[in-house]
């Protein structure tokens, strides 16, 4: 089960990316494929949307930062967006 993350908001992107990274490496988390089938299956479609582009937008961030994990970091942070 996925508990939320909470960050201050004073955080900048790049701390919280950081943040993220770190947890990544020692929280075993679902992945965004299996994350997608539950959000499918349960006809959370709003929610599905919210975390395609929450993911995306994660993603493309830590990329920019050239992080390590960027896709465990990007898949952490949209889940906590849906689940916010």
């Amino acid at each position: 089960m996925y508990i939320g993350i909470l960050m201050p908001k004073s955080n900048t992107r790049k701390k919280q990316l950081n943040f993220l990274s770190k947890l990544a490496k020692e929280e075993d988390t679902s992945t965004y494929s299996s994350t997608m089938r539950d959000l499918n299956k349960k006809k959370e479609f709003d929610k599905r949307k919210i975390f395609m582009k929450a993911f995306k937008k994660a993603f493309d961030d830590a990329m920019n930062q050239s992080l390590d994990d960027h896709q465990m970091i990007a898949l952490l942070e949209a889940k906590q967006e849906i689940d916010a």
